[in-house]
């Protein structure tokens, strides 16, 4: 038997999920109503199962711990976990690397742009519209293109490093942990 791993890449494992309910740094997001054009420098994603951790008015994405050998205090305390892929783009808006994070039905499509054209062989423009459970992401893949000039020096993001696992104490400190200051705050404080 092999070993258990936090984590797989390819689209094998995207057509082997079903959809499902539920649901810092230099990401890539839209807000309804926005478009963007995006270079896609992974052909796969690297795919984890991830949990949304609300303290007080702090929020925090956490890889789940299942198959690293540690108990997951997410799953423990039945916070939901989700599915989910992940790329590095080029974000056309401002030309630098970011990471694209996006669930089962989004992943579902790249798979089928991926096997029909390719996602690095051309840009792609990414709309949004709507919010919550009603958003939609539509995808409109441009002429092929080779990389050139300085999109060909542009290095991918190490998504195993900026995906791996915290750790269970890491996840404990901030799922024990109180707001004191930022209690006052309007805006979540939302992490990855």
């Amino acid at each position: 038997m092999g070993k258990k791993s936090w984590y797989s890449t390819g689209f094998k494992k995207v057509r082997e999920k079903k959809e499902s309910k539920g649901g810092g740094g230099n990401f890539f997001s839209l807000k309804d109503g926005d478009e963007a054009d995006v270079r896609f420098l992974d052909e796969e994603p690297v795919c984890i199962y991830e949990h949304f951790v609300r303290v007080g008015s702090s929020a925090m994405w956490f890889t789940c711990l299942d198959g690293t050998g540690e108990e997951c205090p997410a799953c423990e305390k039945g916070i939901a976990k989700r599915f989910s892929g992940s790329f590095s783009v080029i974000d056309r808006r401002d030309d630098k690397v970011k990471l694209y994070k996006a669930g089962i039905r989004v992943l579902k499509v790249l798979d089928k742009i991926n096997t029909k054209k390719g996602l690095t062989r051309r840009d792609i423009s990414i709309s949004r519209t709507g919010g919550g459970t009603d958003t939609q992401y539509n995808f409109m893949p441009g002429d092929k293109a080779p990389m050139e000039g300085k999109d060909k020096k542009k290095e991918k993001l190490d998504l195993e490093m900026i995906l791996k696992p915290r750790g269970r104490k890491k996840m404990l400190e901030f799922m024990e942990s109180s707001k004191t200051e930022d209690d006052d705050d309007d805006e979540d404080d939302v992490k990855f």
